[in-house]
């Protein structure tokens, strides 16, 4: 706990927020596919789709909750170093680095699409095609660094921090706290 603003914060502990996670994800994957199913099958709806989802934190974190829904069903709320509600540009910002990981895997899901790989019911073609691909297309190897870069940096801050907190939060100036010590 830290004292500012005589205020006493109660960080959300790494457990709490990864759970949220896992349950945000969960929710938006089946969100995604329910979606892309309704949809005519082609790339052009698949980012039509993501770019939807991109906003979804955003619009949520930024709202009077100020959480997610795995946030929320863990009792836990983003916050600026005040304790107050963010804004949607500073949400925005707080997802960058999941928002740059998504859009840097567009061209990878594009050559999936085109090769047909999309709908496949076993990930062996898929794992094979991104093996060729990587080897005879080397800036695939460069995106797949630059996501691992962000994905790797991301979970070491949240383990080296004291406050759990990500490089999103970093870049946003924001803190994820227990809600129960904020309303």
């Amino acid at each position: 706990m830290i004292e500012k603003t005589n205020k006493i914060f109660d960080f959300a502990p790494i457990s709490k927020r990864a759970t949220a996670y896992l349950l945000d994800g969960l929710f938006l994957g089946l969100l995604h596919n329910s979606l892309l199913y309704l949809l005519p099958n082609c790339f052009y709806n698949y980012v039509l789709v993501s770019l939807v989802l991109l906003l979804y934190k955003p619009l949520l974190e930024s709202s009077s909750k100020k959480a997610s829904l795995g946030k929320l069903a863990l009792g836990i709320a983003v916050t600026d170093q005040q304790g107050k509600k963010i804004t949607f540009h500073r949400s925005m910002l707080r997802n960058l680095p999941n928002i740059a990981t998504t859009l840097l895997a567009f061209p990878l899901m594009e050559k999936l699409y085109q090769n047909g790989l999309v709908n496949s019911q076993s990930l062996d073609p898929i794992i094979k095609f991104i093996e060729n691909l990587l080897i005879q297309e080397p800036q695939f190897q460069i995106l797949q660094l630059m996501i691992s870069l962000i994905f790797t940096n991301n979970v070491l801050l949240y383990l080296l921090d004291r406050r759990s907190r990500s490089l999103g939060d970093r870049l946003a100036s924001t803190f994820v706290l227990n809600n129960d010590k904020n309303q």
